[in-house]
């Protein structure tokens, strides 16, 4: 019977969609909850069947009888794409967080600039991405070691490595060219 209903629903009849729920939504709201918070579960099995029901009516998902082992698996599949996303905004907040620390070098720079002196630095500097500049910040005037730069900013090691690389290089470029003048 199941076979059945997916074949239905995947030729355009959501309603057959509702048997499939009902039988399977407790066995997959049970391995939520073995998963995540109880506040989450329902949140989750909500969204596990809904891209169960999407993934039936482009065509795809449970072709047979396994239908509860497919909606575990999307449950899993879910929980990812959440983890990284929340893992991508935290990161994103200590980039934000971290660029705030950057404007008292911007400070010091700009004063300096004011009375005349590293003008060239300070355009260097705000020319850079602001990933670079805070890699360079943390690397070189904070004095933190590259590995815990990775782990902060959630990268390998190597890349903080090869971007800090590239953030140095720009900059002596940037300072060796001629100011070209303002209009």
């Amino acid at each position: 019977m199941g076979a059945q209903l997916t074949d239905r629903v995947r030729a355009g009849s959501v309603r057959d969609f509702e048997p499939l729920f009902r039988d399977h939504v407790q066995a997959t709201r049970d391995y939520a909850g073995s998963l995540v918070r109880a506040q989450e579960v329902d949140e989750l099995v909500s969204e596990t069947f809904e891209r169960v029901l999407n993934a039936l009516l482009r065509g795809r998902g449970p072709t047979d009888e396994g239908f509860l082992a497919y909606s575990k698996t999307t449950l899993r599949h879910v929980l990812a794409d959440r983890y990284r996303e929340r893992r991508r905004e935290r990161l994103e907040e200590d980039i934000e967080l971290a660029a705030v620390d950057l404007d008292p070098m911007l400070i010091v720079v700009s004063e300096n600039a004011a009375r005349g002196e590293n003008v060239e630095l300070i355009r260097a500097v705000r020319g850079l991405p602001l990933r670079w500049r805070l890699i360079v910040w943390l690397i070189d005037i904070e004095q933190q070691p590259i590995a815990e730069v990775a782990r902060l900013l959630a990268m390998k090691p190597n890349a903080v490595h090869a971007l800090a690389y590239r953030a140095r290089k720009r900059l002596r470029e940037t300072l060796a060219e001629p100011l070209s003048p303002r209009r």
